[in-house]
């Protein structure tokens, strides 16, 4: 185990490390695999096709030479989009678990930051569709206790469920913590304070 962190028991019986420093996520580019994939082949397709067929494009009499310039022009530009956008995307989305807050903190040029701390966290929730699970990719909706603007949606994130996992053995320790005299055994307590413990 690593210094300045705790254990606590996971998704799956696994042992989840709360580290004293924020957990660093960001949505997963395999969320976007099959459009980016698709936007590829595609393209390639269209393409390949006017490449083949450019002898009876250009035969056009009066606009042959831009209708093959567009059809190899266009699905280029439309492959670039659909590959780049989610990158950009991903870069532009961070999401932090600290030992005390969840934050997300969106953008490039102008940046939107929000944070929702454990102690008001009321809900935290995992959607993941069909291709999700395949893939083990989710959002992670974290929800204060402020209303529906209190709220930290981690979009695309990878292992959610064990994101959700470690969010609530925070929110377990953290109550823990708040009734920490009743939790501790009496022997202990008597330890901790220097007096020894009445036998019954």
């Amino acid at each position: 185990m690593t210094r300045g962190s705790t254990a606590a028991q996971g998704y799956k019986g696994t042992r989840v490390l709360l580290m004293s420093s924020p957990l660093k996520l960001r949505p997963s580019l395999r969320a976007f695999a099959f459009r980016m994939i698709a936007s590829i082949l595609l393209a390639a397709l269209v393409m390949g096709s006017t490449l083949l067929f450019r002898d009876r494009i250009l035969s056009l009499k009066g606009f042959g030479e831009y209708l093959l310039i567009s059809l190899l022009v266009l699905p280029a530009l439309f492959a670039a989009v659909e590959v780049l956008s989610p990158i950009y995307f991903v870069r532009t989305h961070r999401y932090f678990v600290g030992s005390n807050k969840v934050e997300e903190d969106l953008g490039a040029f102008s940046r939107r930051n929000k944070a929702v701390f454990v102690s008001q966290i009321r809900e935290v929730e995992v959607t993941q569709g069909v291709i999700g699970r395949l893939l083990n990719y989710g959002d992670v909706m974290v929800a204060g206790g402020l209303g529906p603007s209190d709220v930290v949606l981690m979009r695309h994130v990878h292992d959610p469920m064990r994101v959700k996992a470690m969010l609530e053995s925070m929110i377990g320790n953290g109550k823990g913590a708040e009734n920490g005299s009743s939790a501790v055994p009496a022997g202990l307590q008597s330890a901790s304070s220097g007096k020894p413990a009445e036998d019954k």
